[in-house]
């Protein structure tokens, strides 16, 4: 969830070996790695790191404007929950799995 809006939803293993919105790629690629075994998605960074404010009349992407990857129609039209598998959901545009990295 950001700001009260669900952006990513499915079994948390899923989730975590697959994000597709920009927001859960970046809280996951936040996680320091100390064992040998943790995998994290590739860095992906937010533009900016103040939490944006939750208005109900905005029309866009609540996180478009900390998202690396927003585009116009993420400032003009509020994604939708869609199904990307039967067990993963993501409210995104511009979803895109991030490549995954291993600590070796």
């Amino acid at each position: 969830m950001y700001l009260g809006h669900i952006v990513e939803f499915g079994q948390t293993d899923e989730i975590l070996r697959n994000p597709m919105h920009p927001y859960t790629q970046s809280l996951i690629s936040a996680v320091p790695l100390i064992a040998g075994r943790e995998r994290r998605v590739e860095e992906v960074m937010p533009k900016s790191f103040e939490i944006g404010t939750l208005d109900e009349r905005s029309i866009g992407c609540p996180f478009a404007s900390r998202c690396p990857f927003a585009q116009a129609d993420c400032l003009e039209q509020r994604p939708k929950l869609e199904s990307v598998t039967s067990y993963h959901q993501v409210a995104c545009h511009h979803a895109t799995a991030r490549k995954m990295l291993v600590n070796e």
